[in-house]
């Protein structure tokens, strides 16, 4: 994760907009198997992403921010609080980026499979997510960010 924040957030901004487009792209019976599979593969960056966030939150938390603002005794203290802010912000960019995108790709995953029969117009969910992804929530959601 040699990479900046900011390049991550764009990052998980262009797996969410490859989500709708594999999501709108549904109905279409020769991508829809591999559509299905790339959600998938989606879900497990997302949660691999969730875990190395996880990692990198002691750095940001406000006691150590306070404790670098009061040793600004020189220039370079001054310069490494600021560098820190910025990341701290855009730390929280990401991580917001994050939750409302698993929200939308679990939407999108749950709603993946559901088909209309053209007489009753009812919709029939058709395996909405797998064991494995089902687990993979799971974890995600009891480990958290605690």
């Amino acid at each position: 994760t040699s990479l900046t924040y900011s390049v991550h957030l764009t990052c998980v901004r262009l797996l969410l907009n490859l989500v709708e487009s594999i999501y709108h792209q549904r109905n279409d019976p020769s991508n829809a198997r591999d559509g299905r599979m790339l959600l998938g593969r989606i879900l497990d960056t997302f949660t691999d992403k969730f875990g190395a966030l996880k990692s990198k939150a002691d750095t940001f938390k406000v006691s150590v921010l306070q404790e670098m603002k009061k040793d600004s005794s020189n220039s370079k203290s001054v310069k490494a609080y600021n560098e820190k802010r910025k990341a701290r912000y855009e730390y929280i960019q990401l991580l917001r980026s994050l939750i409302m995108g698993m929200k939308a790709l679990l939407w999108s995953m749950t709603n993946y499979a559901q088909i209309r029969k053209q007489k009753s117009r009812t919709v029939h969910p058709v395996s909405p997510l797998s064991e494995y992804e089902v687990v993979s929530v799971s974890k995600l959601v009891a480990n958290g960010f605690s």
